[in-house]
């Protein structure tokens, strides 16, 4: 792709605008990298919007951890449903990334659910996952 982003950073500022614009962390992610997956902006809002707030505000998995996961589907999932060798890459590369940031974060449900127990977590907690999946 012509224009396709390099740098962490990059990425990183992408998202926290739009997550300051009023996106959730899961559309914020997701427009972030709308044009390097193809998906334009109006499906890559409907499809994301329920993994707002830990999935609909139920504070379970972050969804910018869901959404990564579903760029990840997109750049390198599989499409064969008898591959086991490639079903099982696909499913180290999520587990991979899944672990990853939990050792950053320690854990993968919703940032703001400890935010209690974390005082020092912030909105840019939610798009610096970003990091994790942009290093893989």
């Amino acid at each position: 792709m012509d224009n396709k982003l390099t740098n962490q950073a990059d990425y990183s500022k992408i998202a926290e605008d739009y997550f300051e614009q009023g996106y959730n962390c899961a559309q914020s992610v997701i427009l972030t990298f709308a044009k390097e997956i193809n998906l334009d902006k109006e499906t890559a809002l409907k499809l994301s919007s329920s993994f707002g707030g830990g999935m609909g505000r139920l504070r379970e998995v972050c969804g910018a951890v869901s959404v990564m996961f579903m760029i990840a589907g997109i750049l390198k999932g599989y499409t064969a449903p008898n591959d086991d060798v490639v079903k099982q890459k696909h499913y180290e590369l999520i587990q991979e990334l899944a672990n990853t940031f939990k050792e950053q974060y320690g854990a993968r449900i919703h940032l703001l659910n400890r935010q209690k127990e974390q005082m020092s977590i912030t909105k840019k907690d939610h798009v610096s996952i970003l990091s994790v999946f942009v290093q893989k």
